[in-house]
């Protein structure tokens, strides 16, 4: 019993010690997070606890399609890069994301990335090929409806190829149905308190 005893409060102990050192790891982090001025130290903790816990994320949301995410530097800045199984790459800067090439696969994931993320609203940028398969993609697969799309103007047969598809859409054979997606200002309730908000962008 005396032995077993000792046994107790020596786990014990060890527990307790494990604690202080969590606890100091832990005002350690607080520090480097909340500590404005200490923007080096302030950076690299964000990105790397960001990058441990978005990237397994993106690994499970896409799992068997895409055979792993790494975090790049790019020309324009950091972001996570999804290598898709089939090839192609899609670059995820957070409020932007970017397709390398512009595949049917691609354009895809890339939506369906948007829709994980949350958007209300999309801006298509690039050429005229990609942004109507862009397009077509968001509101074919219920992400997005027409109006929350802005950088392409959707032709007629466009139209119909959703009034078909998707008639509970209610979108009539006119590309003046299609208007540029506004979201109104909270806490004003003027009907001139409109305003054009920064939308996420989907390019190539």
């Amino acid at each position: 019993m005396f032995l077993f005893f000792k046994f107790l409060r020596y786990v014990r102990g060890n527990s307790r010690l494990q604690l202080k050192t969590e606890i100091v790891e832990a005002k350690k982090a607080k520090h480097l997070f909340l500590n404005a001025t200490d923007y080096k130290n302030h950076r690299k903790y964000r990105e790397a606890l960001f990058s441990r816990t978005y990237i397994p994320i993106l690994l499970e949301i896409f799992d068997g399609q895409c055979t792993g995410v790494d975090q790049v530097e790019t020309d324009i800045g950091i972001c996570f890069q999804l290598n898709l199984i089939g090839g192609g790459k899609i670059f995820d800067y957070g409020s932007q994301i970017k397709i390398e090439n512009g595949t049917e696969e691609e354009i895809k994931v890339a939506i369906k990335l948007a829709k994980e993320k949350g958007w209300e609203g999309l801006h298509l940028t690039g050429s005229e090929h990609f942004k109507e398969q862009a397009f077509l993609e968001a509101v074919l697969s219920g992400v997005f409806r027409p109006e929350q799309i802005t950088g392409y103007k959707p032709s007629k047969a466009n139209l119909e190829v959703i009034r078909d598809c998707r008639p509970a859409l209610k979108i009539a054979n006119d590309s003046n149905v299609i208007k540029n997606y506004v979201v109104e200002k909270t806490g004003t309730g003027e009907a001139g308190g409109a305003e054009q908000i920064h939308i996420p962008r989907l390019k190539i």
